[in-house]
């Protein structure tokens, strides 16, 4: 999958889901930097399409020296991750549209989105 440079992207982001990005946030320079590995994508987009594993459950789960379990409960953070992911996908990657799904072996989110291609 292409690498992408999501710092470029943050005005579009911002004004697309009237969100403000703290650059110095640990989890978004985490997700620049999955962003950015197109190998690391080409897994996410993989368990996502082949198992619908929603890219931000599996960024949560392969990231828990940063995502911990405090921030089960903390509504803004896992706001953003979905977003962040739902921006990549939907307007970066393009041709997919969310399906939300709930989470039974929740660590962090009890629900997120996985991606299909649109037609």
């Amino acid at each position: 999958m292409q690498a992408v440079n999501f710092i470029d992207c943050i005005p579009d982001f911002e004004s697309t889901y009237h969100k403000h990005v703290d650059i110095h946030d640990k989890i978004f320079l985490r997700f620049v930097q999955t962003a950015a590995d197109g190998n690391l994508m080409d897994i996410y987009v993989l368990m996502n399409d082949e198992y619908q594993i929603p890219p931000a459950d599996l960024f949560t789960r392969m990231n828990k020296d940063i995502v911990t379990k405090t921030m089960k409960d903390d509504r803004n953070v896992k706001q953003y991750i979905g977003a962040y992911f739902g921006y990549l996908f939907k307007f970066i990657y393009k041709n997919f549209t969310s399906v939300s799904k709930r989470i039974s072996d929740r660590y962090i989110l009890s629900s997120a989105s996985y991606y299909v291609h649109s037609k």
